[in-house]
């Protein structure tokens, strides 16, 4: 996938963590926190042409997005930073605030954004989707959800605008949905994971 790809998501990711709600902000002690997902043994998927794995082409977009917005002021921490796996609760924990990473990077994030590549079977099968929870663990969590759901809302149509940059067919919209995902479900702050086209 080319790198043009991700930079086109960058004004959009400054755009939402700057437009959260005031007291979720003075929570926050940085922007976003970033999960490649995958790592190590998991090695998402293998792609259509079995040359490209999930794992390694997410942590390079994951890269790419830390790096460009820490260029334009915007802080962000990532929850692995090689090829290995941090477990679902684990990187829940780290965008929570209660678990750092290896390197010691620690704090309760505006955003956590979990990337993937979704898998495909055919060579027409393309398309974006973007996910956020259907519930947050404990009650307390509530506004988490709602707010996941704007942030979903407001990332996904912006995606389609711009994912034909990255290769045609990313654009095809396969819409904002809601999932159990453990990562999404476990964190206290909003969340989304976003299957930025297919591998």
């Amino acid at each position: 996938m080319r790198p043009r790809f991700v930079s086109s998501v960058l004004p959009l990711m400054c755009l939402v963590t700057a437009a959260l709600p005031s007291p979720l902000r003075a929570q926050a002690t940085v922007d976003v926190w970033i999960d490649p997902g995958h790592g190590g043994f998991d090695k998402g998927n293998l792609g259509y042409d079995k040359v490209r794995v999930e794992k390694n082409v997410v942590f390079q977009l994951s890269a790419h997005l830390y790096n460009s917005l820490g260029a334009i002021g915007y802080s962000s921490f990532i929850t692995r930073l090689s090829d290995y796996y941090p477990t679902l609760s684990d990187r829940a924990a780290m965008a929570s605030g209660d678990l750092a990473n290896i390197n010691g990077d620690r704090g309760v994030c505006q955003l956590f954004i979990s990337m993937h590549l979704d898998a495909r079977d055919d060579a027409s099968k393309l398309g974006t989707t973007t996910y956020y929870p259907q519930f947050k663990l404990y009650e307390r969590k509530k506004n988490a959800v709602l707010i996941s759901k704007q942030m979903g809302e407001t990332i996904h149509p912006k995606l389609m605008q711009n994912a034909t940059l990255a290769f045609f067919g990313c654009n095809q919209d396969l819409h904002v949905l809601s999932r159990n995902y453990e990562v999404l479900r476990e964190s206290t702050v909003p969340s989304i994971l976003i299957e930025s086209c297919m591998l």
